[in-house]
């Protein structure tokens, strides 16, 4: 299923149902433009937040992690004013997906025949907490993309194309290679990201690397580092704790350098390894024989330099 700029629903040639609730927010933001801040508050929970209310809950959207009333609607009223000069980006990017979608929907399902597309996509407002992301809906996983942060990350000429592969193959690797998304070992997230990566760029060939690493300044940091990073990963690669999972997969954190520095490792882990395999060879490698085979293509990638970090 694809949608149209009003969020109804049509159907592709197989069943991706696709939900879009950014025209409800675009209704909402152009019906208060005069408004007071607590009208709009009050507004925005009326025809955005109880309007789906499966999204704005603590394990899908959360508002600001917070019971009270009261301080969730200070965090909304924060929210829109963050997320104003966005609003424009916004309303390209919902025009996009509808003209859009069913190309997206028809290539991946082309490329991955067997993918199980038997839960939702939604497009939706994240409040600032994802541009993609797997969550619970209605007891079921669900692929949601927050088209907010998309527009503020990445602007109205965000390369679609390649966010919607790379996150929905995240679904498609869950159904073909499970084991890997059981357990938090930093082997596993090296591999589970940096796949999407590849495969995303392997489907959107015209696409700059800068793109499918989702960032406009990874490869040009990370690269003249690429030797002692792989050498520090692979120090870490049976790790479960969540500061080295941070500090090579989250922004900001403490210690990176550059941030994510974990996904630009993981794409030259897998270029190297999809130089001999299919892409559906790929998808499907799991166990203790791929993290030797990880171990060892970080080792070439380390080389023998000598580093601090």
């Amino acid at each position: 299923m694809a949608t149209t700029p009003d969020g109804q629903q049509k159907t592709t040639g197989q069943q991706l149902k696709t939900v879009n609730i950014v025209p409800d927010f675009l209704r909402f933001w152009d019906e208060t433009r005069s408004d007071d801040e607590a009208s709009c508050v009050r507004r925005f929970r009326q025809t955005v937040i109880a309007a789906h209310p499966e999204l704005f809950k603590g394990n899908v959207v959360p508002l600001f992690n917070s019971s009270s009333t009261t301080d969730q609607d200070r965090g909304i009223a924060e929210y829109l004013k963050k997320v104003a000069p966005f609003v424009p980006s916004i309303r390209v990017l919902n025009l996009r997906l509808a003209q859009d979608l069913t190309a997206y929907d028809q290539e991946f399902l082309k490329v991955w025949p067997d993918f199980r597309a038997d839960q939702p996509v939604y497009f939706t407002i994240s409040m600032g907490t994802f541009d993609g992301a797997v969550r619970d809906v209605n007891g079921s996983n669900a692929l949601l993309f927050g088209v907010d942060v998309i527009a503020r990350l990445y602007g109205s000429t965000a390369n679609l194309s390649v966010l919607f592969d790379h996150e929905l193959f995240h679904v498609y690797h869950r159904q073909v290679a499970p084991s890997l998304f059981e357990g938090d070992e930093i082997w596993k997230s090296l591999w589970i990201e940096g796949l999407a990566e590849y495969v995303s760029w392997r489907m959107n060939p015209a696409s700059t690397e800068d793109d499918v690493l989702l960032s406009t300044e990874l490869r040009s940091k990370g690269v003249p580092l690429l030797q002692c990073l792989s050498a520090s990963i692979n120090r870490v690669l049976n790790s479960t704790d969540g500061s080295d999972y941070a500090r090579y997969f989250l922004s900001g954190q403490a210690g990176a350098d550059p941030p994510r520095a974990g996904y630009l490792v993981g794409f030259e882990v897998i270029s190297r390894m999809g130089e001999r395999r299919s892409l559906a060879e790929l998808s499907r490698l799991s166990g203790e024989g791929l993290r030797q085979e990880i171990v060892g293509t970080l080792g070439e990638l380390a080389g023998t330099a000598i580093c601090t970090r």
